[in-house]
């Protein structure tokens, strides 16, 4: 092989097609030099930039099939028709003679891990004064990047470990598990029954009240499902479980909620406390509120993974393994989007007495970084309808348990519809049997249905069922398509949702008295609050979601055009960069200030302290000074992966006017589960389909029998 020649056209091939950038180009140009022998400096190079592009796709660890994927003639021809001028680098990498050459290069060094020493090598002994750079396996076949290929490993230890001292407890309780489940009774009754906090004589569905079961029972659980199934809710009836249940061991000051960003974390606390508000209210009314256990929970830290953890800059924690968290429960939100190196550190740094909670949906997308642990977590249950998680032994417990519990006592969604039905299942299911609850019941209005039954077949993968939902008309208020003139749809959706009477209300903030919104005794406080509510309800009502920044219908684009259109119409004398009225996002974190990457909020010409951004929080405003925030954006198209965790009334979702690295099937179910009542996607069918078609792969995570 030419190799030289072979390299640059590769490095060609994947910066034009966005599957890695230069500095990842220099790092392997850089790197390779290492290797003791001379003449393994081009073929490491290589394997280099095949390693930076699966990890660039978030994959900690590859075999050879997912390594060659750049090499793929399919692929490569699709990636070369979009390119606009024809590339140069299709023909050699389709090259049946590339292809080989170069798969036989990635075999040779799952074989011989160490042909390129120092860089390559085999996992070493724990202890070791030094690590590869790559490991390779020929067990497994892999090929990875030693940071994450150990963090994986531990990761897999730590969570072996944890539930295997979950089976010597309950081994150890066999003889009074009696007395455990007619307490676990008791408690569950109170919780659900007489002290719920559904207002109205609303009933928890089954799977909430099992999942609040299983969390006396085991000290890991997750708990997953789609938007309003109600995953917040059952947190707070899992800790009143915990706090009456094993009272005075866990009290709510050792209790915990994270997330992995700050918006997560925010957004997580907010609707806490407004569960937590409303438990408070039912229990004043019932004249329970002296001695309830329950109002503790008003106090509950609510913190991200890094700063829980005390990530240092240099990527160190103050929280490990020889220096435990001091926390007994820890309950963690937005699961999908943890990568592999914190959900690691987080695993590790736990105690050994503590219970860990993960809250998410298992359909989303993964984390921007590596690995993809819920995911990884949660395929086992991926396949089996109805997405059974429980033994037959364990499930009956359940049923047990909740006896007399007022829930939703739907006969279809008893017990036994969480039972796995074969010992085929059982073994397929492997060491995360019985900790595991998937939410299937939505609290989402009728008006939502339509939404509900094109998730499901996006996640079933039926493209074509996915088009026939839309297009029949039988949710036509709800579910609509556009397949032709992108630009002028998208301008008919910003005037639609920013123009007529909506401009009124965002003009209506000019000259707003914004340092009334921190005094509540301010004259000016409930004007100004009414105001500001009448603005988001716009701006929160409906939101464009895009798959990237570049081209004529990514998020660089249309904010241009949104721009154009809005500026004139609310603030045609601002020449700086934002204008009155506008939605803008954050794109980086302000820990000082409170405020995170992903919160949004509207630029405001205040009435005697220039430029404001307001931002919602909770119930309630934040206002901040537009000169001191760094990295504000336009959000009026915004990305899919920053919308995770947040919803909108309405959602025009722009497919790409081209194949490109980003389709998925989980990118395009994000997108449209961001949709409470209506969803319209712009874009061509075949690229849709195409999307839903691709289930994103993130091999070599983490692996539990």
């Amino acid at each position: 092989m030419e190799l030289t020649n072979i390299i640059n056209k590769l490095e060609s091939h994947l910066l034009d097609t966005r599957q890695i950038n230069r500095l990842a180009i220099r790092q392997a140009r850089i790197l390779s030099r290492h290797v003791i022998r001379e003449n393994r400096v081009e073929e490491m190079r290589i394997v280099l930039l095949l390693c930076l592009a699966a990890l660039h796709k978030g994959v900690p660890r590859a075999d050879t099939v997912f390594l060659m994927k750049p090499f793929d003639p399919a692929i490569v021809g699709q990636h070369a028709k979009n390119i606009d001028a024809q590339p140069d680098w299709a023909e050699l990498l389709i090259d049946p003679a590339t292809f080989s050459g170069i798969k036989t290069l990635l075999e040779n060094l799952v074989q011989n891990p160490d042909i390129f020493t120092p860089l390559s090598g085999t996992i070493p002994q724990p202890g070791a004064d030094t690590m590869p750079l790559l490991i390779s396996s020929r067990l497994s076949g892999h090929i990875g990047f030693s940071r994450y290929w150990c963090a994986a490993e531990k990761l897999e230890n730590n969570l072996r470990s944890l539930l295997q001292r979950d089976l010597e407890e309950q081994h150890d309780r066999q003889r009074s598990e009696n007395d455990f489940a007619r307490k676990a009774n008791d408690v569950l009754k109170w919780i659900f029954g007489k002290e719920s906090i559904l207002a109205g004589g609303g009933r928890f569905h089954h799977r909430q009240a099992a999942a609040a079961a299983l969390a006396l029972r085991t000290r890991f659980l997750i708990v997953s499902g789609g938007p309003g199934t109600g995953k917040t809710s059952v947190v707070i009836q899992i800790l009143r479980a915990l706090i009456r249940f094993f009272d005075p061991e866990i009290k709510p000051d050792r209790i915990v909620l994270c997330a992995p960003t700050g918006r997560a974390k925010a957004r997580m606390g907010e609707s806490v406390d407004k569960s937590i508000e409303e438990m408070e209210k039912i229990s004043g009314e019932a004249g329970l509120s002296q001695g309830n256990p329950d109002l503790a929970l008003k106090n509950l830290k609510c913190k991200t993974i890094h700063s829980l953890l005390g990530v240092r800059p240099d990527g160190g924690m103050k929280f490990n393994a020889q220096n435990p968290l001091p926390y007994q429960v820890i309950v963690v939100d937005e699961a999908s989007m943890v990568d592999l190196s914190l959900f690691t550190g987080l695993i590790e740094a736990v105690s050994p007495n503590c219970r860990i909670i993960l809250l998410g949906d298992m359909h989303q997308l993964p984390s921007v970084e590596a690995g993809a642990v819920l995911g990884d977590l949660t395929a086992r249950f991926l396949s089996r309808e109805g997405f059974p998680t429980l033994t037959e032994k364990t499930a009956e417990w359940v049923e047990n348990v909740l006896h007399d519990v007022e829930i939703d006592n739907n006969a279809e969604e008893r017990a036994g519809s969480l039972t796995l039905s074969s010992v085929e299942e059982v073994s397929k299911t492997g060491a995360l049997i019985d900790h595991a609850v998937v939410l299937t019941h939505s609290y989402r209005s009728s008006e939502a249905h339509g939404i509900l039954e094109l998730c499901s077949c996006i996640n079933r993968g039926k493209a074509d069922e996915v088009i026939k939902v839309i297009q029949e008309g039988r949710y036509s208020n709800t579910l609509q398509m556009e397949t032709e003139n992108e630009k002028e749809e998208i301008l008919r959706w910003l005037k639609s949702h920013y123009l007529g009477e909506h401009l009124k209300t965002l003009e209506g903030l000019k000259n707003l008295q914004t340092e009334a919104v921190a005094f509540n005794d301010h004259p000016d406080f409930v004007s100004v609050l009414s105001r500001l509510e009448a603005a988001f309800k716009i701006l929160d009502g409906s939101r464009m979601l895009v798959f990237g920044h570049e081209g004529e219908t990514g998020r660089d684009s249309i904010n241009r055009q949104a721009d154009k259109l809005l500026r004139t119409a609310l603030d045609k004398n601002q020449k700086g960069r934002f204008f009155h009225g506008q939605l803008v996002i954050l794109e980086q974190n302000h820990h000082d200030l409170d405020l995170y990457n992903g919160d949004w909020g509207i630029v405001v010409q205040s009435k005697n302290e220039g430029t404001k951004v307001i931002f919602r929080r909770g119930n309630g405003y934040k206002v901040q000074a537009l000169g001191r925030l760094m990295g504000l954006e336009p959000a009026y198209a915004m990305t899919v992966h920053k919308s995770q965790g947040s919803e909108f009334d309405e959602v025009l979702l722009v497919l790409p006017g081209h194949e490109t690295p980003l389709l998925s099937r989980q990118i395009v179910y994000t997108g449209i589960t961001r949709a409470r009542y209506r969803i319209k996607v712009l874009g061509s069918p075949a690229i849709l389909k195409r999307a839903i078609a691709i289930q994103e792969e993130r091999p070599g995570g983490v692996l539990l029998d």
